[in-house]
């Protein structure tokens, strides 16, 4: 009786062991076939294939962190966001790859223009990878957004009503400077506050200011055209 105890219980460790095995086969099988999908393109296929890895292992971080780079890639930025989140919480990973993870968090969360995760997530990625120069623009941009009080879209639209503002302004005050130029110069300090040599400054700033974002809305395609793996454009 003891030898047949033992011959059903080494039985059933080997069959745990062997559904172990081809569990593992499976999730890199399908891994692999995402990456493929992913690699033409497909990000709808790549997607499924990475969702049928986590079922074959829900701790899986490669599965995940794909995940999260297809969903990115299809415009799924708070799903994204969300999958690298999990990524995070895998403090088995090293200081790198949770520096990539965190990293992409962030990136998904600056397209959301969710201001305050993102910057914490640069810096959560900075602290395991403190060299990482592409996170440390990332970061100060973000600041700067919420410095210019940017929370959430409308910034663009803002600027042209702003713009249209001060046409309007510099029509009326050309045609106040036809009639009585020193009037004009009167009111223009009355009502604007300030000197025409600090709204030129002010003007070349705001300028300054559209021309990082343009940069950055570049920089935010090409991160949509890279290969996966957002920070550095490679699968796990």
């Amino acid at each position: 009786m003891k030898n047949r105890v033992f011959i059903i219980t080494l039985g059933i460790i080997t069959g745990i062991l062997f559904s172990n095995s081809v569990r593992a086969q499976q999730e890199n099988s399908d891994i692999r076939q995402g990456n493929k999908e992913y690699n033409s393109g497909n990000y709808t296929n790549a997607e499924v294939q990475y969702r049928s890895a986590l079922q074959q292992n829900g701790a899986s971080p490669k599965a995940m962190s794909n995940l999260g780079s297809a969903l990115f890639r299809s415009e799924q930025l708070e799903e994204a966001a969300s999958a690298w989140g999990k990524v995070t919480e895998n403090q088995e990973l090293s200081a790198t790859e949770l520096a990539e993870a965190f990293y992409n968090k962030g990136n998904a969360e600056l397209a959301q223009r969710k201001l305050d995760e993102a910057i914490e997530s640069y810096k959560n990625s900075l602290r395991r990878n403190p060299n990482d120069q592409q996170a440390k623009y990332n970061l100060a941009y973000a600041q700067a957004l919420k410095q210019d009080g940017d929370g959430g879209g409308g910034g663009d639209d803002n600027q042209n009503q702003d713009q249209n503002q001060d046409q309007n302004q510099n029509q009326d005050q050309n045609q106040d400077q036809n009639k009585d130029q020193n009037k004009d110069n009167k009111q223009d300090q009355q009502q604007q506050g300030q000197k025409p040599e600090s709204r030129a400054d002010a003007e070349r700033m705001a300028d300054a200011i559209q021309r990082a974002e343009d940069r950055t809305k570049e920089k935010v395609e090409k991160e949509k055209a890279k290969a996966v793996g957002v920070g550095n454009g490679k699968n796990w």
